[in-house]
């Protein structure tokens, strides 16, 4: 039980752990992402002023400054680029040194531009990838719409910014600057794997710390449940032979009472079955300090179910005579991998359980069967019931369900609450599952499921 409170306290501790670790991580790569994505985007955006301030410059350059007053030649020109701008665009190679220096200034970006003449010009210090430039967005910038997008060109993955020129309120080209971004790419790839490889380190050794803690914190307690068990191990003990002298006694007075007054009789069987009843809760409690100290190993081997049923059955029919109940058999030729002992004190603990909680005048069966691989063994009762919010407890240590009654609920007094806790441990301790389904005045039934096993 301790290891397994260890396991969940690591694992607990492991969980929050990695949970605050992703999201560290994946903050970080976030973070790391927008600013790429940032410094892209300004690199881009600075390219591009200048790219615009060259081209500003070559228009100032091959177009000789005006007077005032010739407003109608301004507008003749103007219509003249305009109509320039409308041409189909072509790729040429620019022969200027201003413009053929500027990506000195901005390494790693390749500049396009379209002139006056509707001629694209491109920087010759960086070759051109296939598929660029983007014409479609230079033609939407020299109609004065910006742009900006990630593509692909030539299998590369780029970002193209393109931007409309404009002087006196009229675009005079546009400015197209790329960026390839292998190596931004590469650099996040390397960011992810370099933050991965550290948090699966940082997993690994909280998982060590986690599991160091956990054991350190459980160490006081699994001191002191040692020696809650060693005291319910050694009371029982030593309660057994005064508690067996006490039963004696009173088996002997009531057998010498025969003239005795009623009261004095019935409080002698009365006397006699407390005794019972208190050497079984010792028989019990010492053997749940045995199965918690893990003494009580448990040998399996191909058992004949059935017959270790209907055998049982036989030997508690008198109890169930006495609690007016009929208690009846089903068995059936079923072989179980299981410990023939420790299957017969299963036995005698679930049907002993439900004699108790059966009404008078109603039925206990007992049945065996297979179910694929399974070995099946039921023992249902048509008695009281359980209620549904007591379902997940009935396997608790000294649990008693409340039972419904005409006036009210009241906690049921009928044995000590460990025989289904000490079954369910020698049912697990066999590879076994047991469960229990139940509907209040309908009845309930337990079911054992056993590894089916060959006769020997």
């Amino acid at each position: 039980m301790l290891s397994k409170i260890r396991y969940r306290l690591a694992a607990l501790n492991l969980v929050v752990l990695s949970l605050v670790l992703a999201l560290t991580v994946a903050s970080a790569i976030v973070g790391e992402l927008r600013s790429i994505d940032f410094a892209i985007e300004h690199e881009l955006r600075d390219g591009a002023q200048k790219a615009s301030a060259a081209l500003l410059r070559e228009h100032h350059h091959e177009r000789p400054s005006h007077d005032a007053d010739r407003d109608d030649d301004d507008d003749d020109d103007e219509s003249k680029e305009h109509e320039q701008q409308k041409k189909p665009l072509k790729i040429g190679i620019n022969e200027r040194d201003e413009q053929s220096n500027l990506g000195a200034d901005a390494p790693g970006l390749i500049f396009f531009w379209v002139n006056a003449g509707s001629t694209v010009v491109r920087s010759d210090r960086f070759a051109t990838l296939r598929d660029l430039p983007d014409k479609g967005a230079l033609q939407a910038a020299l109609d004065g719409r910006e742009s900006d997008v990630e593509t692909s060109a030539a299998g590369e993955p780029v970002r193209i910014l393109t931007v409309p020129v404009a002087h006196d309120g009229h675009v005079i080209g546009a400015v197209q600057v790329v960026k390839v971004l292998r190596e931004s790419r590469a650099g996040v790839s390397r960011t992810i794997v370099t933050f991965v490889i550290t948090g699966v380190l940082g997993l690994l050794l909280s998982a060590v710390g986690s599991w160091f803690l956990a054991g350190k914190a459980m160490r006081p307690i699994g001191e002191a449940l040692e020696k809650q068990r060693r005291f319910i191990a050694d009371a029982s003990h030593e309660l057994r032979t005064p508690v067996a002298v006490l039963r004696a006694r009173a088996e002997l007075v009531e057998r010498e009472a025969g003239e005795a007054p009623t009261p004095v009789r019935n409080e002698l069987v009365r006397l006699r079955r407390d005794a019972e009843e208190l050497t079984t809760l010792l028989t019990d409690l010492l053997d749940l300090a045995r199965l918690d100290a893990g003494q009580e190993s448990v040998h399996t081997e191909a058992i004949a179910l059935g017959d270790a049923a209907g055998e049982m059955v036989d030997e508690l029919s008198p109890l169930a005579e006495m609690h007016k109940i009929t208690l009846t058999a089903r068995p059936s030729s079923v072989f179980a991998q299981a410990h023939l002992g420790r299957m017969r004190q299963v036995l005698r603990a679930l049907i002993d359980n439900a004699v108790k909680h059966t009404p008078p005048g109603r039925t206990v069966t007992v049945s065996v069967e297979t179910r694929g691989e399974k070995a099946i063994l039921s023992v249902a009762d048509n008695g009281e019931g359980i209620a549904p919010e007591h379902l997940p407890h009935v396997f608790d240590r000294f649990f008693r369900a409340r039972i419904a009654a005409n006036d009210g609920v009241h906690l049921g007094a009928r044995g000590s609450g460990l025989g289904l806790s000490i079954a369910e441990h020698l049912v697990k301790s066999m590879n076994g599952e047991i469960r229990v389904e139940s509907a209040l005045q309908k009845g309930t039934t337990v079911t054992v499921l056993l590894p089916c096993a060959r006769p020997a």
